[in-house]
């Protein structure tokens, strides 16, 4: 569906906020700490790992470095 061919894409972004808003505002359950959206854990992990990075597991950097060798590039640095 194209949102232009009803009301347009800023008023459909502005309902989806508004009910976005709403159920993160809204008493969660017992034994929850708070009401969450679809999306919610994946964009917070995003804003982290642009932060400070992406943790790999131990075994993927020594086959990238492998990969390097054989391709004539430089190993990606860890950040420190």
């Amino acid at each position: 569906m194209n949102p232009e061919f009803f009301s347009g894409t800023a008023p459909l972004a502005s309902e989806a906020s508004w009910l976005a808003d709403t159920c993160r505002a809204s008493r969660p359950r017992p034994g929850v700490e708070r009401v969450r959206m679809p999306g919610d854990t994946a964009n917070a992990l995003r804003a982290q790992q642009l932060e400070s990075g992406v943790a790999l597991h131990p075994g993927i950097m020594p086959e990238l470095a492998k990969w390097a060798d054989k391709l004539g590039v430089s190993a990606p640095k860890p950040i420190d």
